[in-house]
């Protein structure tokens, strides 16, 4: 996961940050609820760096929470004595000096104005991160605050299932959905994630309850019962238990979790339809008032295989490149939009996920996106006219959305700066020194693909 923020950090970074050396000691926030005293109650404190932080040039302050009684007001960050961050008022990706719940993070330098905040009152959690220019590519170091509530009303479990696809940590692609079904009278509830992909699993799974900080795995009790197989498609579980062994056969399974009383079982039901994610057609929903799948925002999917030399050994290799494409789109107003699989298998919205990073706001300072299975819909702002959409699965239940101006009906904002080439790879993100590739060109608002 910390590769790839810092990823996602370089592609995001401001013009303008920092050129001296990092702080090497706690800081604090200032101005919350009025209070501009340094103390124990705001202050920030520097994390221990591992050998990648200090290789990558990273560092972190943290407060574990903070209680916000007022709901407006401006915040800076300072040592206390003559080191002040504010806003980073020449951030090239559009964020406006305000935090709020939508942009709960925001970029900052080094004697910038401070900060404006309308929040909800509550409690929050802190952080503020340093990204070092080391190598000289990121148009200089990067500072980015957070203000990450505690307060939501979030449901009472946050259920993971961790062991599948390379998900080890919790995070929205491998997140259960909350089902609630009433019978009788009676409503009970039960977690599932509809069509997910099970490979292979050779240390086992576990369901991890985040809002408990509870691991769920083998419950002795049903030891016996084995290794969950296509014989034995089910297990119960039970906390702080071992990781369950899995040999199911490779494949998409409904695969739903119940919780009752002090039992937990698990159980996959293999689907009919094993067509895989990227083979399925997909649609653009949300535009111009169409709210369900509609022929006529259908995404034309693209594999195009290039080749080019490789530098070292002079070889020609080649490689595939897999996007779904919708051209020549006009957007009238600003709207809410979802990428939807045939026969409604997947719905992507918002990858939450992505939050430090990217806001959710699929506008002309920031044309691309990050998407998941189940996300809430992505605001789309951009400014009235045609575009072409591109859609890239990215792992599995993730995607990138991004967009170009079509040819006829170019947007000068997206290209940033007048006179100054962007360059996009064919998943939305924002390449610095594209090579060995194909990319999209983004120059005073026209667009152009370059293969380099």
């Amino acid at each position: 996961m910390k590769k790839n923020l810092l990823l996602i950090s370089g592609i995001l970074c401001s013009a303008i940050s920092l050129q001296g050396a990092a702080p090497e000691g706690n800081l604090y926030i200032l101005g919350i609820n009025g209070d501009s005293t340094p103390s124990e109650a705001n202050c920030l404190i520097l994390g221990e760096r591992d050998e990648d932080d200090i290789d990558e040039g990273v560092w972190r302050w943290s407060l574990p929470e903070i209680n916000l009684t007022t709901a407006e007001g401006a915040v800076t960050i300072s040592d206390g004595a003559s080191f002040s961050l504010g806003f980073d008022e020449n951030n090239q990706f559009g964020f406006t000096n305000d935090l709020t719940s939508s942009q709960s993070m925001i970029y900052m330098a080094q004697g910038g104005p401070a900060i404006n905040y309308h929040l909800s009152e509550g409690s929050y959690q802190v952080m503020l991160a340093l990204f070092e220019d080391i190598e000289g590519d990121m148009g200089g170091d990067t500072w980015i605050l957070q203000l990450k509530s505690l307060s939501s009303d979030e449901p009472s479990e946050n259920l993971y299932l961790l062991g599948f696809n390379g998900y080890m940590d919790p995070s929205a692609a491998c997140s259960f959905r909350k089902i609630e079904v009433t019978e009788d009278g009676e409503t009970f509830s039960y977690y599932t994630m509809p069509r997910y992909f099970v490979s292979a699993c050779e240390e086992g799974f576990t369901v991890y309850n985040a809002a408990q900080d509870v691991t769920y795995g083998q419950d002795e009790a049903f030891a016996a019962m084995g290794d969950v197989t296509d014989e034995n498609p089910m297990a119960f579980m039970g906390a702080d238990g071992v990781p369950v062994k899995c040999s199911l056969t490779e494949g998409y399974y409904d695969v739903n979790l119940n919780m009752t009383g002090a039992m937990t079982m698990i159980s996959f039901i293999r689907c009919e339809d094993q067509t895989a994610q990227d083979e399925l057609a997909y649609y653009l929903v949300g535009l111009n008032g169409a709210t369900t799948i509609d022929d006529a925002y259908k995404f034309d999917r693209q594999e195009v295989t290039e080749e080019y030399e490789d530098e070292e050994t002079g070889e020609i290799e080649s490689y595939t490149t897999l996007t779904y494409v919708l051209k020549n789109v006009e957007i009238k107003e600003p709207t809410e939009l979802t990428v939807v699989a045939q026969d409604n298998m997947y719905v992507f919205g918002y990858n939450p996920d992505m939050a430090a990073f990217l806001p959710n706001d699929f506008n002309n300072a920031m044309p691309f996106s990050s998407m998941v299975v189940g996300g809430e819909a992505l605001n789309c702002s951009l400014e009235a006219g045609k575009y072409d959409i591109n859609f890239a699965l990215s792992g599995v239940n993730t995607g990138m959305i991004s967009a170009t101006p079509a040819e006829e009906d170019a947007v000068d904002s997206i290209s940033g700066v007048s006179g100054i080439p962007v360059f996009y790879n064919l998943q939305g993100v924002r390449v610095a020194n594209p090579e060995n590739g194909v990319f999209i060109k983004v120059l005073n608002g026209k667009s152009t693909k370059v293969v380099r």
